[in-house]
């Protein structure tokens, strides 16, 4: 299916989907130091968003929930499942976000966005490496 026309293709990978009786769940399963917040699971709760706009298909008229099953690595490690709520506003803004950066991209507009966990394998490192505006 596809998520927003003009645009390359977007890979995603879904960690677990349950189908039960009643619903079509989507889990994101987690890592974190700390225990995560049910305002910090909503933050993060685009990702589950757009998968459930892509999977809303695979069951027609199967309702979908979202949830973020969190493993907190501590000497007593927790595992905390936070539910997430899907907004069809978020999903738009998050569309609209995605195609104004393609858009940047598209005309050379590179702005450097450093981050340890993403540089060593992006493909528009030189460009970030020589950004001087």
């Amino acid at each position: 299916s596809q998520l927003i026309p003009g645009l390359p293709d977007i890979l995603g990978r879904i960690d677990l989907i349950v189908e039960t009786d009643e619903a079509l769940k989507i889990i994101d399963l987690k890592t974190a130091r700390t225990r995560w917040t049910t305002d910090q699971a909503d933050r993060a709760g685009e990702q589950l968003m757009l998968y459930a706009a892509l999977a809303k298909d695979l069951v027609p008229g199967k309702p979908i929930q979202l949830e973020f099953a969190v493993i907190t690595k501590a000497v007593n490690p927790t595992v905390e499942c936070f539910p997430v709520s899907f907004h069809q506003g978020r999903v738009e803004r998050t569309k609209r976000v995605m195609e104004k950066v393609w858009s940047a991209v598209q005309s050379y507009h590179f702005y450097p966005a450093p981050s340890p966990m993403n540089c060593p394998g992006c493909s528009f490192r030189t460009e970030c490496d020589a950004w001087a505006d």
